[in-house]
C-alpha cells in the first residue's frame, strides 16, 4: 500500500560538486579523447544518489553522461525509471525519455513521454500521467501535457489537463496549482467518488485555500447524480484570544430524492489561556435524522441519534482540577419519545483532586453541582427537573515497604436533589443519602531467585 525507494527521504545528500563519485560496469574502457565508455550493470553513486543503467558514457572533464537501457535514477524518496537519461553529474540535472517515477514524498507516481529535471528540483513530465493512488489502484489521476512539480515552492502546475477516474476522462483543465507536500498552498485536492445505494454517482472535487497564515478554508463541490449538487465547506482559524477552532457547514439544496433541503453544520474549537485556564465549544447542527446515513462519509456518524452542544472551561493546577460545564442537545430521531431524550446540564461545576502517590496520609475530594433540564410535552413521562449536589471527600494512609502495603481509607459519599416539575407531587422532592466507607487494602510481595 506504500511506495518504497531505493534511497529513504531521509538520507541526506551530499553536494553534487564536492562530494566522490563510484562508478562500477563489467567492462570499463577509454578513448583517445578522454571519454570514459561503460557497458553491463553500470552502477554510479554518489553521497544519497545513484545511477544504473545498460551502458554509458562520460564526457572527458567528467561533467556530463549518457546512459541507457533499463535506467534507474535515484535520490533521497525519489525514483526514476527509463530507456535513455542525459544527466550533468555535478548538478543532477537530467532528461529522460520513456519515464515512470515514485516521489515518496509526495505519495506520487505517474510516467511521462519525457522528464527533465533542473539542478533546483524543478522537475517536468512531458505529456505525463500523474496521480497519489495507492500502488496497483490508480483511482484517479491527471493526463497533462505538461506536469511541473517545484519542491521549492511546494507547488506543481499541470498545463492542459484531462482528469480520469479510473479510465474515464471527467473534466478539462487547461490549468490549476495544487499543493505537493506539506506546506500551505491554494489547490485542487485529490478527488473523491464512488457510488452509493441511492445516491447515485458520488463525486467530490475538493478545493483549499490558504486565505492567511492564521486561516485556511477547503470548499467541496460534491454531486450526487440521484439527489443533486451539494456545497460542503471547512474553515480553520488561529486566533491569539479565542485560539483554534473549526467550523464546518455543508448544503444541499431540494434533495430530489427526499424532497426538501438537507443541511449540517459544526463548530469545534479549544483555547489555552496559560495559568491552567482553557476551554472547548463544540455546537452540532443537522437538519434530519437520516442525513449521515445519506450523505455522511464517516460510517461512526451513521446511527447518531443526538447531536451535542456544549461548552466547557477548565482549571487545571498540579491537585485543583475544577470544569464548568454547559450541555445540551439536538435530538434528531423524529421516533424517540420526549423520555428519551436526555437530560441537558445546566450549568455543571466540578471539582476534584489530584491523589498523591506518595506514602502517607493522602486526601482527595469530589465536589459537583449540577442543574439538569429536560421538557416533557408528549406525556410519555412525569416532567421532573432539578439539581444534584453531590460531595465525595475520603482520606487514606498508604505505608508501603519492600515486602509489602497496608493501605487503610475511609471515604464520606454524599448526594442530595432538589426536585421540581409537574411529577414531583406527591414525592419527596429533596431526596438524597450519605454513605460512609471504611476500607483496609494489604498486600505481601513474594520473590524468588530464578537460576
Amino acid at each position: 500500500g506504500a511506495w518504497v525507494t531505493p534511497i529513504g527521504p531521509n538520507v541526506v545528500t551530499g553536494k553534487p560538486d564536492v562530494s566522490d563519485i563510484k562508478a562500477l560496469a563489467d567492462s570499463l574502457t577509454y578513448s583517445a579523447d578522454g571519454e570514459t565508455q561503460l557497458s553491463g550493470h553500470v552502477r554510479i553513486e554518489q553521497a544519497g544518489r545513484l545511477l544504473e543503467a545498460d551502458s554509458g558514457q562520460i564526457t572527458r572533464n567528467r561533467e556530463y553522461g549518457r546512459f541507457d537501457g533499463n535506467i534507474r535514477l535515484a535520490e533521497p524518496g525519489l525514483l526514476l525509471t527509463g530507456d535513455q537519461i542525459v544527466v550533468n553529474l555535478e548538478t543532477s540535472a537530467g532528461q529522460l525519455s520513456s519515464s515512470e517515477f515514485v516521489a515518496s514524498q509526495m505519495n506520487a507516481h505517474g510516467r511521462a513521454d519525457r522528464i527533465r529535471r533542473y539542478s533546483d528540483g524543478v522537475t517536468i513530465l512531458d505529456h505525463g500521467i500523474f496521480t497519489t493512488c495507492a500502488p496497483g489502484k490508480r483511482a484517479w489521476s491527471f493526463e497533462a501535457r505538461d506536469i511541473t512539480l517545484d519542491p521549492n515552492t511546494g507547488v506543481g502546475k499541470i498545463y492542459n489537463a484531462k482528469l480520469r477516474v479510473a479510465d474515464v476522462p471527467v473534466i478539462y483543465l487547461p490549468y490549476f496549482r495544487f499543493p505537493i507536500d506539506d506546506r500551505r498552498q491554494s489547490g485542487i485536492l485529490v478527488p473523491r467518488f464512488g457510488n452509493t445505494n441511492d445516491g447515485g454517482f458520488d463525486f467530490s472535487l475538493p478545493v483549499y485555500l490558504n486565505l492567511a497564515p492564521q486561516l485556511d478554508a477547503t470548499l467541496t463541490p460534491r454531486l450526487l447524480t440521484s439527489r443533486g449538487a451539494m456545497l460542503e465547506s471547512e474553515f480553520r482559524y488561529l486566533s491569539r484570544n479565542f485560539g483554534e477552532g473549526t467550523l464546518n457547514a455543508a448544503i444541499l439544496p431540494d434533495d430530489r430524492q427526499a424532497g426538501r433541503d438537507r443541511k449540517s453544520a459544526s463548530l469545534n474549537q479549544r483555547a489555552d489561556w496559560g495559568n491552567g485556564w482553557s476551554a472547548r465549544t463544540s455546537l452540532n447542527y443537522v437538519s434530519d435524522n437520516a442525513y449521515f446515513t445519506d450523505l455522511g462519509t464517516d460510517l461512526t456518524q451513521a446511527n447518531k441519534t443526538h447531536q451535542e452542544r456544549v461548552g466547557e472551561v477548565f482549571y487545571d493546577t498540579d491537585f485543583w482540577h475544577f470544569t464548568g460545564r454547559v450541555q445540551g442537545f439536538q435530538t434528531i430521531d423524529p421516533g424517540l419519545s420526549d423520555a428519551d431524550h436526555p437530560y441537558s446540564r445546566l450549568p455543571q461545576l466540578l471539582l476534584t483532586t489530584e491523589r498523591s502517590r506518595l506514602p502517607g496520609l493522602q486526601h482527595g475530594l469530589r465536589a459537583e453541582v449540577a442543574n439538569f433540564q429536560r421538557n416533557i410535552d408528549d406525556g410519555s413521562a412525569p416532567e421532573i427537573n432539578g439539581t444534584r449536589l453531590r460531595l465525595d471527600p475520603q482520606v487514606r494512609y498508604e505505608y508501603a515497604k519492600p515486602w509489602g502495603y497496608v493501605r487503610p481509607g475511609a471515604k464520606l459519599s454524599y448526594l442530595q436533589y432538589m426536585l421540581d416539575g409537574q411529577g414531583v407531587a406527591g414525592r419527596d422532592d429533596t431526596p438524597g443519602l450519605l454513605v460512609p466507607t471504611v476500607s483496609l487494602d494489604a498486600g505481601l510481595y513474594f520473590e524468588r531467585a530464578l537460576s
